[in-house]
């Protein structure tokens, strides 16, 4: 007897199984495209992390496969391999041609009117802070290990300059990117991650601790267990080091600073974030790829003062904040395009699918009666937060270069409102966080695990601090009763929580 096709009108227009246990492989459901992908989008979809194969259902939640295969097939599908590559292309020589605009203008600014430097140099320094988002050459090669540009030479060219121009290892930048696409997205599993690894043991840049890049490289057994071309960091460690030598040479003898303040400067806050539009989009609980780990969102229909965080975030990272969600459904898709049709995208999937992050990050869920009663903030809060969330850009480009400092998840509360803890006591949000803690059961996956890694000390640290709080001051503002249900759906509650919790309870049997 034939089986009777229940699958929706979405599902059969791109012909996505009904059932995602159907595709057990490693992604696939993205089989019958294999011929019209690039080979170097295969090999970052295969890749693996020690030696462990990533599978469909552990990286993929059903929902957002579908979405992912709605953007590759309808709303991208004019978009062929060669015009990404010649994107791609287009964007290294726009790099190119913006550091040349940059250092004209500062010569031409030095040579003239050096007595007025502390008129222009602002001036000078926001402009490049625009500039240097052209060309996102680091992570687009991450997406594209052979053929970026379509030429072998272009990318070695691209492999060997890229640590000069944004201080930051390609060859290092892939092995985390790897781990955000395909084992801990959502930032709230990376606490529980035995493959993430923390910006102290591994910078992704290297201004603060260049020894670093050198310890990497001599390090054969690290390199050998985690896939690093030592000759690629060879390369680099080079390149890197003759930029720092000629960074203190024009400090020194030059009288000058451009590298330093005009180009170091600008790309780290890029970077800064670019992160931070990371830790906004993956805001989530979910280590796959779903609508919970990656959320979505546009400044302009944001609510209060969080509008300001996206549209701070996204001003000084390409959008890094709004297009990130959607870059995991589509990975080597430039941005540009995903900036451009940002809004139809959003439109489609809140239309479609269902538990869709929108606006919101993991604070909103948590503590989502007490933002409810923040009052309506003034002209000049919005001022003051956006002062607040570009120190928080800085203070990101800070933690990615190595220094040990608590990450920004750690006071998420403040990137949605900095006003915040001024309306609310430390009981009332210490109740809130202690029952988000327990029912995520982190003190108890803490026991199971052998060798937690460092998120996970500093998160679990946060219980003694909560209980001394607790026990001498009560609640103002009691938690409400369904704030568990509120804090992620059920089936990313049982993928997440539940099931590991069995695994590991059954490996201590």
């Amino acid at each position: 007897m034939a089986s009777v096709d229940d699958r929706t009108q979405m599902q059969k227009d791109i012909d996505l199984s009904h059932d995602p246990k159907e595709a057990a492989e490693a992604h696939a459901a993205f089989k019958a495209d294999e011929g019209d992908k690039p080979d170097d989008e295969k090999d970052f979809h295969n890749a693996s992390i020690r030696g462990y194969t990533h599978t469909q259902d552990s990286v993929w939640d059903p929902q957002f496969l579908e979405f992912s295969k709605w953007v590759r097939k309808t709303y991208f599908k004019d978009i062929g391999i060669e015009e990404m590559q010649t994107m791609n292309r287009i964007g290294f020589y726009k790099m190119f041609a913006s550091l040349t605009l940059q250092f004209s203008i500062y010569w031409v600014l030095y040579w003239t009117v050096p007595e007025y430097f502390w008129l222009w140099s602002v001036p000078l320094f926001m402009l490049n802070c625009y500039l240097v988002q052209f060309g996102e050459i680091i992570h687009t090669r991450a997406h594209w290990p052979k053929k970026m540009t379509g030429s072998d030479q272009m990318d070695a060219l691209v492999d060997s300059v890229a640590i000069i121009i944004t201080g930051t290892s390609k060859e290092g930048f892939r092995r985390r990117h790897i781990a955000a696409h395909y084992s801990d997205v959502g930032n709230l599993s990376r606490i529980f991650s035995d493959v993430w690894i923390p910006f102290t043991q591994f910078p992704s840049t290297f201004y603060i601790y260049p020894h670093k890049l050198l310890l990497l490289f001599l390090d054969v057994e690290y390199c050998r267990r985690e896939n690093l071309s030592r000759q690629q960091l060879l390369i680099e460690m080079i390149g890197f080091y003759s930029y720092l030598s000629l960074m203190l040479y024009e400090l020194l003898f030059c009288n000058s600073c451009f590298l330093l303040i005009f180009h170091m400067g600008p790309g780290v806050l890029y970077h800064g974030a670019q992160v931070m539009g990371a830790m906004v989009s993956h805001s989530g609980i979910d280590k796959r790829n779903s609508f919970n780990s990656n959320g979505l969102f546009d400044w302009r229909e944001a609510k209060g003062l969080f509008q300001v965080t996206v549209f701070m975030v996204d001003l000084f990272a390409n959008g890094g904040a709004s297009n990130h969600g959607i870059h995991h459904a589509h990975t080597q898709l430039p941005v540009a395009l995903i900036n451009k049709n940002l809004r139809e995208i959003n439109a489609y999937a809140l239309k479609n699918y269902k538990d869709t992050r929108y606006n919101n990050i993991l604070a909103h869920y948590i503590y989502y009666d007490l933002h409810a009663m923040l009052p309506p903030p003034k002209w000049y809060d919005y001022i003051i937060h956006a002062a607040w969330i570009f120190s928080l850009l800085v203070y990101n480009s800070i933690i990615i270069m190595g220094a040990p400092l608590p990450p920004p998840t750690t006071f998420e509360n403040l990137v949605c409102d900095y006003r915040f803890y001024f309306y609310f006591t430390r009981a009332d949000v210490w109740a809130r966080w202690k029952i988000y803690a327990e029912y995520i059961q982190i003190k108890a996956r803490k026991e199971l695990i052998v060798s937690p890694n460092a998120y996970l000390d500093i998160v679990a640290g946060f219980f003694p601090r909560c209980e001394a709080v607790l026990s001498r001051e009560k609640p103002r503002i009691p938690p409400p009763a369904d704030l568990k249900e509120r804090i992620m759906p059920k089936e990313v509650y049982d993928f997440n929580i539940g099931r590991p919790m069995e695994e590991l309870r059954k490996k201590r049997q």
